[in-house]
């Protein structure tokens, strides 16, 4: 489907490949360094869990993130990224501050932990600047640039506070309280711009890959309006009302998505209909625990709600894009000039869907066993854990390097013996 779209504007290859690439390994070694830790009995306030937690959302989910807003703006939103070169600086200082500040949490020296968050920081700025000035580009103001706009505005406010909070660990500059500051950080980065971006990305891709043509568009407005009032309810501290409001656009969102589920065109489900609907099964759940995590700090509540939104929400709702968009890149760039040349695949070859389908089921079990490690302390289902989030890590990567290498190499040798 996406291949009809006009792709004149289409960002480099590399530009956006490269952050799918690093973001599928940042899930593989983030579900490998869970596996390792002592993640039944370890705090969700210390340093080794919460790398983990920032190994996997900073490296999985923003880098996944980054290549599809890259892929959005051109294929979409049909303008140009205003510079490829500032992509590529921004992909390398993020990779080195980032690698910086993880070793720093790891370690548990906050001492220079700064130095990281300083080089992160900068990257995701130039990341920022770089989808702005892209927008002005933009020739007609609808939904979807409007999504895209704000995901981006409260981007540049989170990691402000996350720069802050780097400070304050290190070298109490400020004297602020930290715990207001991770509050602040948390909520509008997460909520602010990778919720909202996956609003967006729902709201122009799910119809896009389901062919679904005449679903309710008209809850897209009071979805983004919620969604950012919410924002601004946390920026001026009013908690309660910004997750009532959260919960009103959540609502509305599984609601949205259900319609464009029934009324699509072709009603047999596929390797990509199984991850939308699973990850919108955990997003409920897990705003079920949001809500309940205002009775007070329990740092179980806090475990489960970690797992259900980042194993199960946004790992089921990117890697199904992934195995949506990755072949199309890859397609686009190895064989689309040899379209009636020689024979070449169709984008269902690009995939291995056996092993996609392996893969799924690999991640459900994986999710629902971390999930019982929280009520039941016991070796053998913690054994089983490990081995399980190992296992759908390497599925995973396979199923990546299959699209980049193995799909490709196999039409290639085909057309080598004619």
């Amino acid at each position: 489907m996406i291949a009809n779209l006009a792709i004149k504007n289409a960002a480099p290859y590399w530009l956006v490949t490269q952050f799918f690439i690093s973001g599928a390994l940042f899930l593989s070694i983030g579900s490998v360094a869970l596996a390792l830790i002592d993640f039944t009995h370890i705090s969700v306030l210390s340093m080794e869990f919460i790398g983990v937690i920032h190994l996997l959302l900073l490296g999985f989910v923003m880098s996944i993130i980054f290549g599809a807003i890259y892929q959005l703006l051109s294929v979409v939103l049909e303008v140009p990224v205003y510079s490829s070169q500032l992509g590529y600086l921004q992909f390398v200082m993020y990779i080195i501050g980032l690698g910086l500040f993880l070793t720093s949490l790891f370690l548990g020296d906050t001492q220079y932990i700064t130095y990281g968050a300083i080089i992160l920081y900068i990257s995701t700025l130039i990341y920022v600047v770089n989808i702005f000035i892209s927008l002005k580009g933009v020739k007609e103001w609808g939904i979807k640039p409007y999504f895209i706009l704000f995901a981006h505005l409260f981007l540049a406010f989170g990691i402000t506070y996350g720069l802050l909070i780097s400070f304050e660990l290190s070298h109490e500059i400020f004297g602020i309280d930290i715990t207001k500051l991770i509050h602040k950080h948390a909520g509008i980065t997460i909520l602010g711009f990778v919720y909202i971006v996956i609003l967006a990305i729902s709201t122009i891709l799910v119809p896009m890959f389901m062919l679904s043509h005449e679903f309710n568009q008209n809850i897209s407005k009071p979805i983004l309006i919620g969604s950012v009032g919410s924002i601004f309810m946390y920026l001026a501290s009013m908690y309660l009302f910004a997750s009532l409001l959260v919960s009103v656009v959540t609502i509305m969102f599984v609601y949205q998505m259900y319609d464009v589920y029934a009324k699509r065109v072709r009603k047999i489900s596929d390797i990509y209909s199984y991850h939308i609907t699973t990850s919108l099964v955990w997003i409920v759940v897990a705003l079920g625990l949001f809500l309940y995590s205002y009775q007070g700090f329990d740092e179980s509540i806090l475990k489960l709600m970690s797992y259900m939104m980042i194993y199960g929400f946004l790992a089921f709702f990117l890697i199904g894009h992934i195995y949506k968009i990755v072949p199309f890149l890859v397609w686009n760039q190895k064989f689309a000039p040899l379209v009636g040349k020689q024979k070449i695949p169709m984008l269902a070859d690009m995939l291995d869907d056996k092993m996609s389908y392996v893969e799924y089921y690999a991640k459900v079990v994986t999710l629902i066993l971390l999930i019982s490690t929280v009520f039941i302390d016991n070796s053998t289902l913690i054994l089983f854990t490990r081995v399980s989030l190992i296992i759908s890590a390497l599925l995973f990567t396979y199923n990546v390097i299959y699209i980049f290498t193995f799909s490709v190499a196999r039409f290639e040798k085909i057309n080598n013996k004619k």
